[in-house]
């Protein structure tokens, strides 16, 4: 591998690093804003898949777990009003 390669590999690791951490703080931040956090769903799940190719499960876990159990809960709510209410 050449120095512009290691570099440019580089680059795509930070980028994804940032991108996850993105979505990571907009869940906390939006944890009670459904609409918000419904919108961003699939930019917040490509982060996530992103970031497990990259091997980073402790970044994907810890947004998962936060979008699961905690701050308000969004997944599981989410999931629930689907099941029932096909909303």
């Amino acid at each position: 591998m050449n120095e512009d390669d290691a570099m440019w590999q580089s680059y795509v690791a930070a980028t994804r690093n940032k991108y996850i951490n993105f979505y990571a703080a907009f869940a906390q931040q939006y944890t009670n804003d459904y609409r918000r956090l419904e919108e961003e769903l699939p930019n917040m799940m490509n982060a996530a898949r992103q970031t497990m190719n990259q091997r980073a499960y402790q970044a994907a876990l810890g947004m998962a777990e936060w979008l699961w159990s905690g701050g308000g809960q969004y997944l599981d709510l989410r999931g629930t009003c689907k099941k029932a209410y096909n909303c």
